[in-house]
C-alpha cells in the first residue's frame, strides 16, 4: 500500500518563500556592492590615468613648442646659405649656418601613460568615448606622423649631406686645392657654386619644413585632447 506524501502547510510554504527571497535578495546585494565597488574603482583609475595623460601632454607640448621654434631657425638659417651674398658672412656664420645644415631635430613623445591606458582598456575606462577616439588617434597616427618626418630628416643628413661632403668637400680625408678642414665655412665656400651641393641645401630646408607641418598639426592635436580632459590652456 502507498503512502502519499503530506503536501506542505501554508505555514511551511511561507517560510519557504520567505526564505528564498532572502538568498534571492543576498546575492543581488552582493552582486551590486561588488559592481559598485568595481565602477568606483575604475572611476579611481580614470582619474588617475587622466591625470597622467595631462602631466605628459603638457611636458610634450612645451618640448613640440621649443622643437618647432628650433625648426624655425634653422630653415632661415639654411636658406641664408642660399643667399648670394654669401660671401659677406664671417667664417663664424658660416660654420654656425653649416652646423645647423647638418643637424636635426628629433622629438620622443611621453607614452608611459597611455601605454598603461591600453593595458587596463581604454574602451572601459573612459567612459567619454570621443574623447577616447581622440587620445588613440594622437598615440598610434599624429604622433607617428611627426617621429616618420624625423627620421626623414635624420636620415637625410646623415645618408646625404655627410656623405656628400666627405666625398666632395675638403676634409682630412680629402684635400681640395690645399684646404684643410678647420671649419664647415672652408667646406662651404669650397662646394657653394656645385648646383648639386645647393640642392642638397633646398631639400634639407623642405624637408625641415615638412617637418615643422608635422609638429604643428602635433601640437593642435595636443591642445583638442587637453581641452577635451578640461586642461586646456
Amino acid at each position: 500500500m502507498s503512502h502519499a506524501t503530506p503536501a506542505p502547510s501554508r505555514g511551511l510554504r511561507g517560510k519557504l518563500v520567505l526564505e528564498l527571497l532572502v538568498v534571492v535578495l543576498g546575492i543581488t546585494i552582493s552582486f551590486w556592492l561588488q559592481e559598485w565597488r568595481d565602477q568606483r574603482e575604475d572611476r579611481k583609475q580614470e582619474t588617475r590615468l587622466l591625470r597622467g595623460l595631462v602631466a605628459e601632454l603638457r611636458v610634450d607640448r612645451a618640448e613640440l613648442l621649443k622643437r618647432r621654434t628650433r625648426i624655425e631657425q634653422d630653415i632661415a638659417s639654411v636658406r641664408r646659405l642660399l643667399q648670394p651674398d654669401t660671401a659677406a658672412l664671417s667664417e663664424r656664420e658660416l660654420d654656425a649656418a653649416m652646423d645647423v645644415a647638418l643637424g636635426y631635430v628629433s622629438f620622443a613623445p611621453s607614452r608611459s601613460t597611455y601605454l598603461e591606458l591600453q593595458q587596463l582598456g581604454g574602451s572601459r575606462l573612459l567612459r567619454d568615448k570621443l574623447l577616447l577616439h581622440q587620445i588613440i588617434a594622437l598615440y598610434d597616427r599624429i604622433y607617428p606622423i611627426a617621429t616618420e618626418w624625423d627620421a626623414v630628416n635624420r636620415s637625410f643628413v646623415l645618408e646625404r649631406l655627410f656623405p656628400y661632403l666627405d666625398a666632395h668637400g675638403p676634409s682630412f680625408q680629402v684635400e681640395m686645392s690645399g684646404a684643410s678642414a678647420s671649419g664647415y665655412h672652408e667646406a662651404f665656400r669650397a662646394l657653394a657654386p656645385q648646383n648639386e651641393f645647393r640642392n642638397l641645401l633646398r631639400s634639407a630646408t623642405v624637408f625641415r619644413e615638412g617637418q615643422l607641418a608635422s609638429y604643428q598639426l602635433l601640437v593642435a592635436a595636443v591642445d583638442k585632447v587637453l581641452e577635451g580632459m578640461g586642461a586646456g590652456g
